[in-house]
């Protein structure tokens, strides 16, 4: 099965993948034309907590029938950011290198979970993976053509926007690489799933 994109949250000034992602418990949650295969659900959302309230931030994605694409297609009366009130539950917050790919269930390095009630966080427990060393230098230093699963355009655009080794693309975090090479979220999905074959992820602290 593809590896599906996954929803982002900030919080305490990093960024993290989220997991379950909020919106799906919103009882009003119109359906969503499918992306991509690396997109059943048909969206992604960008998340935030301020000070202890969780906000939905932005949502790329049309859901079925609605006027307008985005926040305004699921709250037609609401300009972002939203507050998740409807949310209540545990959020996983995964960052830093994976440990262990898994379309279910992936491990990495960084996680914490917040404890949610009503929208607002309740609690923050923090679970720490050891460390493992990165792969090779081969590998880092490998040009990113060598991520053969990826769509030609889109290591093309890379390549243009001088992003060319493997090392150089997983230094940058998953947003900077959408900016630097104006990619979509399907087209990022390719390229998480590429890297996490190879142990990888964005984000990572690597030698020079």
């Amino acid at each position: 099965m593809t590896q599906q994109a996954r929803d982002i949250i900030f919080y305490q000034g990093s960024e993290h993948f989220i997991s379950p992602e909020p919106l799906e418990s919103y009882r009003d949650l119109p359906e969503f034309m499918a992306l991509s295969t690396a997109n059943h659900r048909g969206y992604t959302a960008v998340w935030t907590v301020v000070v202890d309230r969780l906000f939905l931030v932005s949502l790329s994605g049309w859901a079925d029938g609605a006027a307008e694409a985005g926040i305004r297609g699921v709250f037609p009366t609401c300009e972002a950011p939203v507050r998740a009130d409807w949310f209540s539950g545990e959020l996983m917050l995964q960052s830093g290198r994976l440990l262990s790919p898994s379309e279910l269930d992936p491990l990495y390095e960084d996680e914490k979970v917040l404890y949610v009630v009503a929208g607002r966080i309740q609690s923050m427990r923090k679970l720490q993976r050891p460390r493992r060393p990165v792969q090779s230098d081969r590998l880092l230093r490998a040009h990113v053509t060598e991520l053969d699963s990826v769509d030609s355009r889109i290591l093309h655009a890379l390549e243009v926007n001088h992003i060319t080794t493997i090392g150089g693309l997983v230094r940058l975090d998953a947003l900077d690489v959408m900016r630097a090479a104006q990619l979509d979220l399907a087209a990022l999905a390719q390229l998480e799933a590429a890297l996490a074959e190879e142990g990888l992820t964005f984000g990572l602290q690597v030698p020079d």
